[in-house]
């Protein structure tokens, strides 16, 4: 539930009322209706408050600063209220696959690598992504877990063909992080929009495509990958590596990613079919892509 002391805050003023977005999500959200006429959209995290800061601080300096920049077409961020994330509403919304959307994706990283002034505090903690680091040793720590689930030596091979190391000379951008067809959508006017930045890090643009392939068809990621490689062939990401290089590291950051995903599902036990599917997929994604 909305905080009934900002709730009555916002609906204070004549002829405001606030109505629960009728989409299930992870976070309570809601729109403000003045006059009967949508006018912002209300989120209100949900994690723990540790967590809660961390994702918050995120999601807002990384709307912030696309506000600013525009690289990337996102809502306008409204208010800082701690606990809740205000934006403009932008009309009913349609959710995008990301085979339908890859040239605009491709159109923010060509933009993001281009641009030459990132401001420090994306550079701070907050905005770090320690899941390469972290890849080899949480694979050793978790071996037992996973033994039954992954070949790891397997996942330890591949992974020494692409260590961290490995991405350094490429361009760092703010990222959005989660690209999938629930935070790209489509709005009334046809225009592209993306949404969700709680996992917004200041990374390679690598990190963004992999988690954009999970997304895709499992026939047509390599499809979808070619083109934007192809788009990005012209850009600074492609000044210190080939196309065959780029996609040796994308799918790295694919590995990184299935690494942290498995784990993380076999430690939760709180919903047996969703790590069923989770499993599935990430085991055909090794063997059809990795292996």
């Amino acid at each position: 539930m909305l905080k009934q002391d900002y709730l009555e805050k916002l609906v204070s003023t004549d002829n405001i009322s606030i109505i629960p977005f009728d989409k299930h999500t992870k976070n309570d959200k809601y729109i403000l209706y003045q006059e009967n006429k949508p006018i912002l959209f209300i989120k209100v995290y949900s994690e723990s408050p540790l967590l809660r800061e961390m994702i918050e601080k995120r999601e807002k300096g990384a709307l912030s600063f696309f506000n600013e920049t525009e690289l990337i077409p996102v809502p306008t961020l409204i208010n800082s209220q701690q606990g809740f994330l205000i934006t403009t509403y932008q009309g009913e919304l349609q959710d995008v696959l990301v085979e339908e959307c890859i040239n605009d994706i491709a159109s923010f990283h060509t933009a993001a690598v281009g641009f030459n002034n990132y401001p420090n505090y994306l550079k701070s903690k907050i905005f770090s992504n320690d899941r390469r680091v972290r890849g080899v040793p949480r694979l050793d720590k978790h071996a037992e877990l996973l033994k039954d689930t992954v070949d790891t030596e397997r996942l330890h091979s591949y992974i020494n063909e692409v260590p961290p190391h490995a991405y350094e000379e490429l361009p760092k951008i703010l990222t959005h992080g989660d690209l999938h067809r629930g935070n790209i959508h489509r709005k009334e006017s046809g225009d592209i929009l993306f949404n969700d930045f709680e996992r917004a890090y200041f990374d390679y643009p690598t990190w963004d495509l992999a988690r954009a392939l999970f997304d895709v068809s499992i026939t047509n990621v390599k499809t979808v990958l070619d083109s934007y490689i192809s788009q990005m062939e012209n850009t600074a990401l492609m000044q210190h590596a080939t196309a065959d290089e780029l996609e040796k590291l994308i799918f790295g950051d694919c590995v990184y990613r299935i690494i942290t995903d498995i784990i993380s599902d076999r430690q939760s036990l709180d919903n047996p079919e969703i790590l069923k599917i989770h499993t599935k997929r990430n085991l055909e994604f090794l063997e059809r892509y990795i292996f």
